[in-house]
């Protein structure tokens, strides 16, 4: 069953002890505060998660599938996503110790001094607090090999790359490549709107 929206803001009430629609609210100003990064500077580093980064594909040429008719792909940005390498080496078997840290202090300063003004009296300490809750649950879903799919962001799923035999490049010599799992993100159409 895929997570949504609703199930990360059911995980931040749980966490942070605060009614569920301030939680959905808060999940919604994470969202739109990480695509407003996203595309002001173009890249974010999410701790434990990994790196949204956006860049620009030139036109080139492309022909259509079903057709075989040759066409020209328009120039557009995209949005990729590279997993930690501790997210790596956790779903890939590798114990990474569990301890307590930061996922983004830059998200939380952004947010934070987005809503200061709205909301008086509130303290970075608990804002922090929500962002890490939201990444948190974000993380176990992805080892726990759940898809997530958040509406007007994009979803995350698991690929598994079967072992195989390669070539070194340097030396030429046969290796064996280890079955490895890798967590894939595709973007929303609307991100960029």
């Amino acid at each position: 069953m895929a997570i949504i929206k609703d199930d990360l803001a059911r995980y931040i009430s749980a966490k942070i002890e605060i009614p569920k629609a301030d939680a959905m609210n808060f999940a919604e100003l994470i969202l739109s505060s990480l695509k407003e990064i996203i595309l002001i500077e173009n890249n974010i580093n999410i701790m434990r998660v990994g790196r949204f980064v956006r860049k620009k594909k030139k036109e080139r040429n492309g022909r259509n599938p079903y057709t075989g008719e040759s066409l020209k792909i328009s120039e557009r940005d995209v949005i990729l996503f590279y997993a930690s390498d501790i997210l790596r080496n956790e779903l890939n078997g590798m114990d990474i110790p569990r301890k307590k840290f930061n996922y983004s202090t830059y998200l939380s300063k952004y947010i934070y001094k987005k809503i200061q003004n709205i909301i008086l009296n509130v303290e970075f300490k608990f804002i922090n607090d929500i962002v890490n809750a939201f990444f948190e649950c974000i993380n176990f879903e992805i080892l726990k090999g759940e898809r997530i799919e958040i509406r007007g962001f994009g979803s995350f799923t698991l690929r598994v790359y079967e072992s195989y035999y390669g070539i070194n490049p340097k030396n030429r010599e046969k290796i064996f490549v280890k079955r490895k799992i890798l967590p894939f993100f595709k973007y929303s159409k609307n991100i960029f709107y």
